[in-house]
């Protein structure tokens, strides 16, 4: 019960769905004599220690509590004063916890954004340079996916011609980013896309950014960039997620997002989650939700062609819209959220690293108010 309203909190940012999931978990898994009696109490807190309950949609944490379950004596009935029942009580929490300082972090798109190396502290509202949206897709429109000025013409040979001038939409607040806090952009011939257990070509662009990528980043110190455009590829993966199939891409294999609907802020998004008003019945939860590595784009060993970026960061990027595919431009448009669901190997004392942004997973901590836990 905790385990499930913890991953419906995280999905929807909702408590009152949070915690009809949790019952509805609790209750499926009541037989026999269990099914009479007990009543789960379920709670909410933004900090795991302390543990203090509140309805805020802004909580990490869900305990899950049963109190008034009575059991009865069998031989300790016999001593005086003992009596015939006892009630007895169990409780759990569970919650989010961030996959950085972790050995592994799987479940990332195949993509890197640029980041400002200076700017490590994500309370005041920007990480990396990058602002974190409210929620409302009013605060920083970002391209996770440059395209070629006039002259380049965006193939994979990771040549210098390939790139001879970045092209950001007007829209795109990272133009600002590559232009004054790195003062580079990646090597000529990159256009944010990075290698993921990837070969020569297209095809495995396409997959990657479909979501077929099933490896983990053993390192996530530095990623390595794949040269070219591949305008048609990025366009044909990363389609699937609004249930646009092109290019031999198949539903079945990369289902859609739950809810496709284009240009809707975040918090629509969630809210659709949370009122289970799904475009895609058929669809996965968080598809259009990726984990990003943020990456030092100006760092002196950053070159031309195929080369490694040091990593600053994993971001969650909510991806507004489809991309669209003209000529050798199309772009990756989305807004930096809190977090996002990944997988991976959290950081060996989970207990001081539980709250955080970026990518994380849902685990079970030990209640801090109950011994037993």
């Amino acid at each position: 019960a905790a385990l499930s309203g913890a991953v419906t909190l995280m999905d929807s940012r909702d408590t009152d769905t949070a915690r009809a999931d949790a019952i509805s978990t609790f209750n499926e898994h009541l037989v026999g004599e269990m099914a009479s009696g007990m009543t789960l109490v379920v709670q909410f807190s933004v900090n795991l220690r302390p543990f203090t309950p509140t309805n805020a949609n802004t909580a990490d944490y869900v305990r899950t509590i049963v109190t008034d379950f009575g059991r009865p004596y069998f031989l300790a009935s016999a001593l005086p004063g003992i009596g015939t029942t006892k009630v007895i009580g169990a409780s759990a929490v569970a919650g989010k916890q961030p996959l950085a300082g972790g050995s592994q972090v799987c479940d990332i798109a195949p993509l890197l954004v640029c980041g400002d190396v200076a700017d490590t502290d994500p309370s005041d509202g920007t990480l990396f340079g990058i602002k974190y949206d409210d929620g409302t897709g009013t605060n920083g429109k970002y391209c996770l996916k440059s395209s070629s000025s006039p002259g380049g013409n965006g193939n994979d040979n990771g040549n210098d011609n390939g790139n001879s001038g970045i092209n950001w939409p007007e829209d795109c607040e990272n133009e600002a980013i590559h232009n004054d806090a790195v003062n580079a952009d990646i090597g000529p011939g990159n256009f944010q896309l990075i290698q993921l257990d990837c070969g020569p070509g297209g095809d495995c662009v396409r997959e990657n950014l479909a979501g077929g990528y099933g490896a983990c980043l053993s390192d996530s110190s530095a990623v390595t960039t794949k040269p070219g455009n591949s305008v048609g590829p990025v366009a044909q993966g990363f389609n699937t997620r609004f249930g646009i199939y092109q290019g031999n891409m198949s539903r079945a294999d990369y289902p859609p997002d739950l809810v496709t609907t284009a240009d809707i802020s975040y918090n629509a998004y969630k809210t659709a989650y949370a009122d289970e008003a799904w475009t895609e019945a058929d669809g996965a939860p968080q598809r259009r939700v990726m984990a990003v590595p943020i990456g030092d784009c100006g760092a002196e060993e950053v070159g031309p062609g195929q080369t490694d970026v040091p990593v600053l960061g994993l971001g969650c990027f909510y991806m507004s819209d489809p991309t669209e595919q003209n000529g050798q431009n199309n772009w990756l448009k989305g807004y930096l959220v809190r977090d996002c669901a990944a997988s991976g190997s959290p950081s060996v004392n989970p207990e001081t690293n539980s709250v955080g942004f970026g990518p994380a997973r849902i685990i079970l901590f030990k209640n801090p108010d109950s011994s037993a836990s």
